[in-house]
């Protein structure tokens, strides 16, 4: 099961998230619940970084395109190039998702919470809490990682502003572009904030259904090996609470 405290930082970087504005997600407060954000400022902001996206990974592929098999490219540069391509690309796949998956993601991590409460009600072990423990220690790190790793991509902008990989370097006249360095240094950890959360926020979601999965079929076992069910019109109870909350998907 998930404890309160990976919930916790589920919490807080879902919120740093919504600060931001780099997520279509938000935390309400009266369910403390995350949900699809009501808000037209996150929703429409979000969008646009995600079009924006789509504009400097065009400009970056242009560029990885044009210099493949150049002899006159030093690799270490062109790798750099890719990387960072790559980098923001895998970020954005996962917000086109939320694009037109975002309501029904939302939805889902709704029910495995709710899931997860219903179930560490009924059926709870010590052997569950090591498992419990490094989860939570885990989340917590991903926050971190959100707020902090960003941090030397906008320092690393700051020293090679002039880079080609830099969409700025090309299009902002060079007499005036310094002046715009902090600016895009700012551009630069908001839109690398915005390509790890996604990251962090769906291999959340996919690491706590793992490990929760995991304790939900050690407990059933060891349920099952106790004598406690016995007979199929149990199990069948049980299972029906498990997954009497995932009916209401559409």
């Amino acid at each position: 099961m998930v404890s309160a405290s990976s919930k916790r930082a589920f919490k807080k970087t879902v919120k740093f998230g919504q600060l931001l504005k780099v997520i279509p997600f938000s935390w309400d407060d009266s369910s403390d619940m995350v949900i699809y954000s009501n808000s037209r400022l996150q929703t429409g902001f979000w969008r646009f970084i995600v079009l924006y996206l789509y504009f400097q990974a065009g400009y970056q592929l242009r560029i990885v395109i044009k210099e493949s098999g150049d002899p006159n490219v030093p690799f270490d540069s062109y790798l750099k190039l890719v990387l960072h391509f790559v980098s923001r690309l895998i970020g954005l796949l996962f917000h086109t998702f939320w694009v037109f998956q975002g309501r029904k993601m939302a939805h889902y991590i709704q029910q495995f919470f709710v899931l997860n409460d219903r179930f560490k009600e009924k059926y709870m072990s010590a052997a569950a809490e090591d498992k419990i423990k490094r989860c939570s220690r885990i989340m917590h790190g991903f926050v971190y990682f959100t707020v902090l790793q960003p941090v030397p991509v906008a320092l690393t902008y700051v020293g090679e502003f002039r880079d080609r990989k830099y969409w700025q370097s090309v299009t902002i006249p060079h007499n005036i572009y310094p002046y715009f360095v902090p600016l895009c240094a700012l551009d630069e950890y908001i839109i690398s904030v915005f390509s790890i959360i996604s990251a962090i926020v769906m291999g959340t979601v996919m690491y706590t259904t793992v490990i929760m999965t995991n304790i939900w079929t050690s407990q059933l076992r060891s349920v099952l090996f106790s004598g406690i069910i016995k007979n199929s019109v149990q199990l069948k109870i049980i299972f029906k609470i498990m997954c009497s909350k995932f009916e209401q998907i559409d």
